[in-house]
C-alpha cells in the first residue's frame, strides 16, 4: 500500500482568521490534498450548526407527523364539526347538556393556547 507524506503547515482560518497548524498531504503521484480552510473551533461550530438544522427539520417533521396522528385518531368527526347547542335535543342527555351549555368554547385550529400543543379542530 502506497504512503502519503506529509508537511505540517501553518494555516489562517478563512472564518475567524486564527491561524492554525495542519498538514498538506502528497500522495505517491504528487498530487496533494489541501489544508483545511477552517479551524479546529471554526470547523466544529460549522458542524454543530449543520447537526442543529437537521435536527430543526426532523423537529418540524415530527410535529407534522404528530398533528396528522392527532387529527386522523382524535379529533372530532366531521359529521359533529358543525354542530352546535342551538339544536341539541337536551331531553335526550339532560346531564351532558347541565354540565357544558354554560361553557365558553372556542376552535382551536392546531396553533394551541400558547403554542402549537393544541391537536387541529379541537374545542378548548
Amino acid at each position: 500500500m502506497p504512503t502519503l507524506n506529509k508537511i505540517e503547515t501553518e494555516v489562517k482560518c478563512s472564518e475567524c482568521g486564527q491561524a492554525f497548524q495542519d498538514n498538506i498531504w502528497f500522495r505517491p503521484d504528487g498530487s496533494q490534498v489541501g489544508t483545511y480552510k477552517k479551524c479546529f473551533a471554526c470547523r466544529e461550530k460549522e458542524r454543530q450548526l449543520n447537526k442543529e438544522q437537521e435536527l430543526q427539520v426532523k423537529l418540524k417533521e415530527t410535529i407534522q407527523d404528530q398533528l396528522l396522528k392527532w387529527d386522523d385518531e382524535c379529533s372530532m368527526p366531521a359529521g359533529f364539526s358543525c354542530k352546535t347547542f342551538k339544536d341539541f335535543d337536551a331531553k335526550l342527555q339532560p346531564k351532558a347538556f347541565q354540565v357544558v351549555k354554560n361553557l365558553k368554547w372556542k376552535w382551536q385550529d392546531g396553533e394551541g393556547i400558547n403554542g402549537k400543543d393544541v391537536p387541529p379542530k379541537s374545542l378548548v
